[in-house]
């Protein structure tokens, strides 16, 4: 299973929209997953699991994250996520209610893409997903991708 670049921790804090920076020491570019989910105060987080590239799965052209939304999130329903801001939002919903996305890298075009929920991008929160993931910008495409839909409705703002 892939660790996350900052640790043995397998996700990044839960942090309010305004403090997505990256720490400085990370430079180098993530595939992932990723949702957007609001905790039991109000306050909209960016729940996300990451790997760099030389540890990302191959599919087809693409590097991948290896697990997916599902096995991630009941993972966390199982153990707890190490954000205990967000564990009640976990506890009581499911992976899916959540907008939501998926980083990847394709090879052949030498480009990540982002494919993401309509209500992220809608938001303006793919430039903090292009962010947190270390995306270098000239080399990104933002999609959205119908498997990803979600009926929460989310804000930009706590």
């Amino acid at each position: 299973m892939a660790q996350d670049i900052q640790g043995d921790d397998p996700i990044r804090p839960h942090k309010r929209p305004e403090d997505f920076a990256g720490r400085p020491e990370d430079t180098e570019p993530a595939v992932g997953i990723f949702w957007f989910a609001v905790d039991a105060a109000g306050i909209l987080g960016m729940l996300a699991q990451i790997c760099l590239l030389a540890d990302a799965e191959p599919y087809g052209d693409c590097l991948t994250f290896p697990d997916g939304h599902y096995e991630v999130w009941t993972r966390w329903q199982r153990i707890g996520p190490p954000d205990r801001a967000l564990a009640r939002t976990i506890k009581e919903t499911e992976y899916d209610e959540w907008p939501r996305g998926r980083i990847v890298f394709d090879r052949a075009i030498d480009r990540f893409i982002v494919y993401a929920d309509r209500r992220i991008t809608s938001l303006g929160l793919t430039g903090r997903i292009v962010e947190h993931f270390r995306l270098p910008k000239d080399r990104v495409i933002i999609r959205h991708d119908q498997h990803y839909s979600s009926p929460r409705s989310i804000k930009a703002s706590a």
